[in-house]
């Protein structure tokens, strides 16, 4: 106690003893109230991790001995180490130096820009005065520094760094809800259409002899093919015949008639033959006598002379008798019609149609647990997505993906349910391997936030944009918007998350300086999460609504106890560290 008291009246005589020799310094040290420390931000803040801020010292009129200069030297103190910033020099008007000059009429002020990488121990940290030393002329010494001045600023809000926990909050898996940055490969399921089959037989003129089938053959075996599937149901079958625009329509009206009968004799007794016995009340028969409209279509389509003129005929008369006894008239156009269109007509057409039994969601999923080989490769992909349960959805995704090894979704997908069960070692395993199969925007995106969350920004930044420049998607741009906000860029990040809502997003709203906008997002956020709450909390504070912010901070740390340490050392609460209520939430 004796040695350091002895060591102040030391420095004590040793300053007196300068000071009363430099009368000039005596008197600015005199009028050092009259100096002004500012540093903004202040508190001090986190951005980009680093802490970026300026320290300015004021001099009045009439102040700065035009002979003298002033060194100071901030520091930054936290628990268990400091950082020595540079020095600030402010110097006289008739002094040589790489320091500002201070004018002595008017005064004037020396600005320190600095920057600081950011430690996790800097959380609660104070910006102080090191030392200020003065000198004239050829004579130095220290230059005391009023208690009330010595400290320059309180530090540092690092909120920024709540992007790390928004990953999190923003991608915890609820009940089949899809995570925000990583991404799934889906694909609808392909329900079983009803199958449906076409034949044609052509007759010679004015008979019901068949010269020609076509397709009937393939028809008549798909029937019996298909029928032997028991989700497969015969719909109808339709027979439809037709007789040609030329003779009596009495007598074509007979034969379109008895061509489908016979039809129908030929097909059911084929039918049978091919095993499959066919319910006659399955049976549709129809006939068009004449089959005006087959005519016009055909004659449209063709290259016939006179084609103009009979499309005219058509258009004029509306009486079957009338249109045949005027295109008749057209003798040479009549010879083409007979030989290229009209056998056309003479025909009979054969249609089929089967439904089919669906599976529904919940029996594909069964399925999938039970016995995945009784699926296609579509519904088990679906099965996976329908899926609820973290543990079966990856079971199903590994049958996926020792059935289909080629195909690069079943290790992506089981990728992602990893990341949801939090094993991003496993997770990056698996999306590694989906990458290898296949190099596209999933598997980028995937395999960049398993770097984010280890900590690699460059490395996940870079998968992203590679993702980004393949297929852009809402994961890939909530991704590239945590990544502008690590990096400072606050009003890009919120172009990124564009109108999602979520934490993260909210969080770069409030960073950018838009608490409005901020607190109408994370109040939109459905989630239970303590740290939607914390940062409602912090919303709170910033607007000055207690209110906010102490329901909002008691709910976060009723609901996770460890928020507690974190909001005491959290310094977007300065000004309440003191405050009764805070106390009561935080210990």
């Amino acid at each position: 106690m004796k040695k350091s008291s002895l060591s102040y009246l030391v420095i004590f005589i040793a300053i007196s003893i300068f000071f009363s020799s430099c009368n000039a310094l005596k008197k600015m040290i005199d009028r050092i109230d009259e100096v002004t420390f500012a540093v903004t931000p202040s508190p001090l803040e986190m951005h980009g991790n680093e802490v970026a801020f300026n320290i300015k010292i004021t001099f009045p009129k009439e102040y700065f001995n035009k002979a003298a200069i002033i060194t100071a030297v901030p520091v930054l103190k936290y628990n268990g180490g400091e950082v020595v910033l540079d020095k600030m020099e402010a110097r006289g008007e008739d002094t040589e130096g790489n320091g500002t000059v201070i004018n002595y009429e008017n005064g004037g002020s020396v600005t320190l820009s600095a920057k600081v990488p950011y430690q996790d121990a800097m959380r609660i940290a104070t910006l102080e005065w090191k030392e200020m030393t003065g000198s004239y002329k050829k004579q130095t010494g220290d230059v005391p520094i009023p208690e009330d001045k010595k400290k320059l600023a309180d530090g540092i809000i690092t909120t920024p760094e709540l992007v790390k926990k928004g990953l999190l909050v923003d991608n915890t898996y609820n009940d089949g809800a899809g995570m925000a940055s990583v991404i799934l490969a889906t694909e609808p399921l392909v329900k079983v259409t009803d199958a449906s089959f076409k034949a044609t037989a052509y007759y010679k003129i004015n008979t019901t002899t068949v010269t020609e089938k076509v397709g009937y053959d393939e028809f008549i075996k798909k029937i019996a093919e298909v029928s032997k599937n028991p989700k497969q149901t015969l719909k109808e079958l339709n027979v439809w015949s037709y007789a040609s625009v030329d003779g009596e329509e009495r007598l074509n009206t007979s034969l379109a008639g008895n061509r489908t009968k016979e039809a129908v004799k030929y097909t059911t007794a084929d039918l049978k033959k091919a095993g499959f016995e066919i319910n006659n009340s399955k049976i549709v028969t129809n006939s068009t006598p004449e089959d005006w409209k087959g005519f016009e279509d055909l004659v449209k389509a063709s290259n016939i002379q006179d084609k103009d003129l009979i499309l005219r005929v058509l258009s004029m008369y509306s009486d079957p008798s009338v249109r045949e006894k005027e295109i008749k008239n057209l003798t040479a156009a009549f010879g083409a019609l007979a030989e290229t269109i009209l056998p056309k007509l003479r025909k009979t057409e054969f249609t089929v149609a089967f439904t089919t039994e669906s599976k529904t969601t919940e029996q594909i999923v069964n399925l999938a647990l039970s016995n995945p080989k009784e699926l296609t490769q579509n519904e088990l992909l679906f099965a996976g997505e329908s899926c609820k349960m973290l543990d079966k959805k990856l079971e199903i995704y590994k049958a996926y993906n020792a059935a289909y090894p080629n195909d690069w979704r079943g290790a992506n997908n089981i990728g992602v349910i990893y990341t949801y069960k939090g094993d991003y070692k496993e997770a990056k395993t698996y999306f590694e391997s989906a990458k290898n199969l296949e190099d596209n925007a999933t598997t980028a995106n995937n395999l960049g936030f398993i770097e984010l969350l280890n900590g690699k920004k460059d490395a996940a930044k870079q998968f992203f944009s590679s993702a980004a420049n393949s297929s852009s998607s809402d994961a890939v741009n909530y991704n590239l918007g945590v990544i502008s906000i690590m990096e400072n860029k606050y009003s890009e990040a919120v172009k990124y998350f564009g109108g999602s809502k979520t934490f993260n997003a909210a969080l770069a709203q409030l960073l950018d300086e838009d608490p409005n906008a901020g607190l109408n997002t994370i109040k939109s956020v459905e989630s239970d999460n303590p740290y939607n709450y914390y940062l409602k909390a912090i919303f709170g504070a910033k607007t000055d609504n207690t209110t906010m912010l102490f329901d909002n901070l008691k709910t976060a740390t009723d609901k996770d106890a460890s928020l507690k340490n974190y909001a005491k050392k959290d310094m977007e609460f300065f000004k309440y560290f003191s405050n009764d209520t805070f106390k009561a939430i935080v210990n």
